[in-house]
């Protein structure tokens, strides 16, 4: 079965509001693993690919899960970009150069938002999935 992803980003089906992440796996081959569950108990299985920048923040038992978006190539919202890499020791020009670069790619912007727990941010060449899952 195919995630739907609505023309603003959102995966809207299978719907993860008020899901959960139950586990996150990242790799050493620059690839992670998230196993959800949505608010009914169904099992999703969200696989990263080619992971270039990745920030996992506020992992807690009972991650509840808000939104999922999802956005591919020019879609990706400058914000988006200079969320996951703009600090201080960043410079404004090199975000917008990498933005520039990843709006002419087919590359990924995951960001999976939390009412509870962990947020996902990250850059990738792949997004997968395995749903429903046994």
């Amino acid at each position: 079965m195919r995630l739907k992803i609505d023309e603003h980003g959102i995966v809207v089906e299978p719907s993860l509001h008020d899901g959960y992440v139950d586990t996150i796996t990242v790799n050493p081959d620059k690839s992670a693993l998230l196993a959800c569950r949505t608010s009914t108990g169904q099992l999703l299985k969200l696989h990263l690919i080619g992971v270039r920048a990745f920030q996992g923040n506020d992992f807690r038992d009972g991650n509840i899960i808000a939104q999922l978006w999802i956005y591919q190539g020019a879609r990706i919202p400058a914000e988006a970009i200079e969320s996951l890499l703009f600090n201080e020791h960043s410079k404004k020009e090199d975000v917008q150069r990498l933005l520039r670069a990843l709006h002419g790619s087919t590359d990924y912007f995951f960001h999976l938002c939390p009412s509870y727990g962990l947020e996902v941010k990250a850059i990738c060449n792949d997004v997968s999935w395995e749903w429903p899952c046994a």
